[in-house]
């Protein structure tokens, strides 16, 4: 967001620990604003104390009727309900609170106002709100607990080292699981902040911490360290501060390639209505967008086998096309159309509940021409309510072959025959290729199967710009050797089954390779991810059963602490049924009790996740046995 300065007049109350704090007395005009800021729909207002800014008013009643979104860097002690009452009645969206100490003791040695009662005011005005917490070393230990306190929070931070060394692994610790830390570029871009070759380990998990520093573009080539001639971000970072790490002691890495998720966010089009619409909604659109055989007799479904009732067709007697095509299909599209949903979808499925599938979460994204057109076609025939479709799939999930390297107590794949899907099935799927989004590989273990390492080798991503490879696997393989194989694969995302957040637990549940063995593979996945120029999500999955529904918080904390995102699913009642336990009361009860306790964590601590979790608990409440065997 654009920043204009608009008073450097000190602050009548210093922070100890600003950087930027000085003696000028300048203010620009309310006509320099203006001008400054007409062309931006949003941006910050900032200096020393915008609140002292002298046609501060009058400039917010001007922008009122712009309907613009404006953000207000404001001390901590300049906060007061007559302040907030003021400016809740023009565009004012959000206060940056600026502040330089957290928790009492600090707070009074520093005769600095209680952060948590400003930050209480602010919410209750219902603006929105962010931290910069400007730090020195000897203050540096209030970082973590006020990350913490506020966890819904961002916290922008600067360290003013005041000739002091900053020690990387202190600062390392700092951002470790405290995802809503980011160091602050809006004021200083050359220090305050360690750079990404100096603290690695945290650059492979979490590169938006950087976000605010990295230039769009440079014209000047970083070379403050001896290693910058050969890091991929050399002209982007605009890191200066060679004396803040004593470098005999630190370790400076090279960083092998310019990996930012925040560019590479997918470009989304106007879903634009050709004709009249007549759905206005439904609940689920996968029945037109996705076609996924996960069997172990090759039976085709709209989405995972154990939420749907029926089948779509058989990929032993049919193509895929001659089964996206066909009646199995159709007959899905009328019942989601006509709102009979219940006699397609299990009332185990939590996208009944969180609804993330429905048409209004529908939206097509930017590629190729023919990968847009498609997408539109999709998106006419839903609205149109047509149930024979023209468009082909835009996801597509196969299980190539059940064999699995692992004997996981909820899945029957370890322990039953080999099945494998026709080997005419990689030809088949070219013909899709093109219009694809995601072509998911699932098992058993895919990266076992050797038809699937050769398709991965010999993935041509320039031939297919708009096709990401998703793969489920239980990350057993995902080794640096494998890794290497798969250096030229497109991947959009992997998610790997965990089930578990502790060695005893990931034993008995998964009984496969260790749980350090995992661990281990999953510090190389983000090792190989830091490699490539593309980045890729990475989601550790979760069955919640009986057996490992008290481990929940520990997998969560563990996913937190990597910044993966998560993937929660309740155990079918019919995938193996002497593990169905929503026929006893006792111990359904207590896997509800589980669930709860981890809302609670998760309300508190990571509150992005507050949906995941909650559709979790309603799909374990509401379950029921269902004939697996039903068929419309």
């Amino acid at each position: 967001m654009f920043r204009l300065v608009v008073s450097k007049k000190k602050c009548q109350q210093p922070c100890f620990g600003c950087m930027v704090c000085n003696d000028e007395k300048l203010s620009i005009s309310l006509a320099q604003a203006q001008t400054h800021l007409k062309a931006y729909d949003s941006y910050i207002l900032g200096g020393g104390d915008v609140i002292n800014w002298q046609p501060l008013f009058e400039f917010l009643e001007y922008e009122k009727s712009r309907n613009k979104e404006i953000a207000l860097e404001v001390p901590v002690h300049k906060i007061s309900r007559e302040i907030l009452t003021k400016l809740k009645k023009y565009s004012v969206k959000k206060i940056i609170l600026q502040t330089n100490a957290f928790g009492e003791k600090l707070e009074k040695y520093l005769a600095t106002d209680s952060l948590k009662e400003k930050v209480k005011l602010i919410e209750k005005s219902n603006l929105a709100i962010e931290i910069r917490l400007m730090v020195t070393p000897q203050t540096f230990s209030v970082v973590v607990p006020l990350a913490v306190a506020f966890r819904g929070v961002k916290i922008w931070l600067e360290i003013n080292r005041k000739n002091l060394e900053v020690e990387p692994v202190q600062l390392s610790k700092a951002l470790a699981g405290n995802y809503n830390i980011y160091f602050s570029g809006h004021r200083v871009t050359d220090a305050g902040y360690l750079p990404p070759c100096l603290l690695f380990d945290q650059w492979k998990f979490r590169p938006d911490i950087w976000q605010s520093l990295l230039l769009e573009e440079g014209k000047v080539s970083n070379n403050v360290f001896v290693e910058c001639k050969d890091c991929a971000l050399k002209m982007i970072c605009q890191f200066k501060d060679k004396n803040s790490v004593e470098l005999s002691n630190n370790k400076v890495c090279s960083i092998e390639a310019i990996n930012l998720p925040w560019k590479q966010k997918i470009v989304y089009l106007a879903n634009k209505e050709i004709t009249e619409k007549k759905i206005s909604n439904l609940l689920c659109t996968k029945p037109w967008t996705t076609f996924q055989v996960s069997d172990l007799d090759g039976v085709a479904h709209q989405c995972c086998s154990t939420w749907t009732h029926g089948n779509r067709g058989n990929i032993f007697e049919k193509s895929i096309g001659e089964i996206w095509f066909g009646d199995g299909y159709t007959k899905a599209r009328k019942l989601m159309l006509t709102k009979e949903y219940k006699k397609l979808c299990k009332s185990i499925c939590p996208r009944v509940y969180d609804r993330k599938k429905s048409l209004n979460h529908f939206k097509i994204i930017d590629g190729s021409k023919e990968f847009v057109s498609n997408q539109r076609l999709i998106y006419q025939e839903m609205i149109q309510g047509i149930s024979k479709t023209k468009a082909k799939p835009l996801y597509m999930a196969l299980c190539p072959s059940t064999y699995c390297n692992y004997d996981c107590i909820m899945c029957l794949h370890g322990r039953t025959p080999t099945r494998n899907l026709p080997g005419h099935i990689w030809q088949q799927i070219e013909e899709f290729l093109p219009t694809l989004h995601n072509l998911t590989l699932l098992g058993g273990e895919p990266l076992a199967n050797k038809k699937v390492l050769e398709f991965l080798e010999s993935h041509d991503r320039v031939s297919f710009p708009d096709l990401n490879i998703d793969l489920i696997t239980n990350g057993s393989l995902l080794n640096k050797n494998t890794l290497k194989r798969l250096r030229n694969c497109n991947f959009g995302a992997l998610t790997i089954s965990v089930n578990a957040g502790s060695d005893e637990v990931y034993e008995n549940v998964m009984r496969g390779y260790t749980y350090q063995q995992l661990l281990q593979n999953l510090e190389d996945v983000c090792d190989y991810r830091a490699s490539q120029n593309k980045w890729f999500d990475i989601t550790l999955s979760f069955v919640v059963q009986p057996k490992n529904s008290f481990d929940l918080i520990n997998f969560i904390e563990l996913a937190q602490s990597k910044n993966f995102n998560i993937r929660l699913i309740p155990l079918s009642p019919d995938s193996v049924p002497e593990l169905n336990f929503y026929g006893n009361k006792m111990e359904h009860d207590k896997v509800l009790y589980d669930i709860e306790k981890a809302i609670k964590y998760i309300k508190i601590f990571i509150p992005i996740w507050n949906t995941e979790i909650t559709a979790l608990y309603e799909s374990v409440k509401n379950c029921v046995f269902e004939d697996p065997n039903v068929v419309f």
